[in-house]
Formats: C-alpha cells, sequence, structure tokens
C-alpha cells in the first residue's frame, strides 16, 4: 500500500493533513502539484491529471497502481476521514 497526499505551495489545510500523519507515524509520499512534474505509484509515473485532482490537499491510497480510497480536503478536529484512510494501510 502507497499514501500519496498531493499537495500545493502556501495550502494551509495541505501543511495540517501533513502534519497530523507525521504525528500519527504515517509514511506517505508526497506530490506537490507546484513543482513536481509526477508522483510514481507502482512503477508508474502519475501526473495531476492523470489522478484527476481539482483541489487541494488530497489523500489517496494505492494498492500497487489502483487507487483504493481517497479523502479530499482536511479540517482540524475532524480527521475521521482521514484516519479511516490510514487505517487501510
Amino acid at each position: 500500500m502507497q499514501l500519496v497526499v498531493v499537495t500545493q505551495n502556501g495550502c494551509n489545510p495541505c501543511t495540517m493533513l501533513k502534519d497530523h500523519l507525521n504525528r500519527e507515524g504515517v509514511e506517505f509520499d508526497v506530490f506537490n502539484i507546484h513543482t513536481d512534474e509526477h508522483v510514481v505509484v507502482a512503477d508508474e509515473k502519475l501526473t495531476m491529471s492523470d489522478l484527476g485532482i481539482m483541489s487541494s490537499p488530497v489523500a489517496i491510497l494505492f494498492d500497487g497502481n489502483e487507487e483504493v480510497a481517497r479523502v479530499a480536503g482536511f479540517k482540524v478536529g475532524n480527521t475521521e476521514d482521514v484516519d479511516v484512510l490510514v487505517s487501510q494501510l
């Protein structure tokens, strides 16, 4: 399983999501839509378009090259959706 967090510069919810995952000891790959051309998932280079990203942050869980779950957005005090996604790792 691989967790990818899609972020962008100046995005406070993106930073809060990454901080939350770090506090929980969760390993994840970051895909910054401003600075990265792609993210590697199961040896395949995926772009923002490939992932269907419309906003950030987005946490996407992959099993191999298959998307298993996705959570868009992040709100402090309401981490339930992200925590459910992480529990699948």
